[in-house]
């Protein structure tokens, strides 16, 4: 009876563990240059959605001018390629006033891009822009099938930033409803008490 019941309960945890949500990520980090965002701005990344539920977008920044104003960033993301197409939605932020410097290692910083969502298979369009110096992106040779820098840059003809794209993709197995978890329960439940009135009778057997 133990092996039995530890085996639905088993089904159950299963079940559980197959409805949890997988990530969908999309991220570069093959870049070794910086680029000014205020230089080039509006300065972006195109990417395909492979989620239809956006969670954040990220880019690696560095402190290019260290001494300028550390002014705030918008971050738009438009619908197709460039900035031409319909605002989906933006942020504004403040990034830390002590950056990752132009030679050490990039660092992605997200930025929350939660209840934003996305048509899977379209291409997007993350720009960044922003008044001050201070701030750059690292960047890098084409490392990235899905899409390509918004501005062409002066050290490659075709380039990728480092960023990162995060979705929220659906339930790999879906999730029980909850009258089929009800049923499930329901059933083990019946199973645990069959067993039980049949160890019992057995048990009368032998005493008789």
């Amino acid at each position: 009876m133990r092996r039995v019941l530890l085996a639905a309960a088993g089904a159950v945890a299963a079940a559980a563990a197959a409805g949890a949500a997988q990530a969908a990520v999309i991220e570069n980090t093959a870049g070794v240059f910086d680029a000014s965002i205020a230089f080039y701005s509006p300065l972006g990344q195109t990417f395909t959605a492979i989620d239809t539920d956006l969670i954040s977008i990220g880019f690696a920044y560095s402190n290019i001018n260290p001494d300028s104003p550390n002014d705030p960033i918008t971050l738009s993301l438009y619908a197709g390629e460039g900035v031409g197409g319909t605002l989906v939605a933006s942020r504004v932020f403040t990034l830390p006033s002590v950056l990752p410097s132009t030679l050490d290692a990039p660092v992605i910083i997200d930025t929350d891009f939660s209840g934003v969502s996305l048509t899977l298979g379209a291409v997007y369009t993350a720009a960044l822009s922003t008044s001050s110096f201070k701030v750059a992106v690292v960047y890098g040779d084409d490392a990235y099938a899905g899409g390509h820098a918004l501005n062409s840059l002066s050290s490659c003809a075709s380039c990728d930033l480092d960023f990162r794209v995060v979705g929220s993709s659906e339930p790999r197995g879906g999730v029980p409803e909850p009258a089929t978890w009800a049923l499930m329960l329901t059933g083990f439940a019946g199973l645990g008490a069959r067993l039980r009135s049949r160890r019992r009778r057995a048990e009368a057997v032998q005493a008789a």
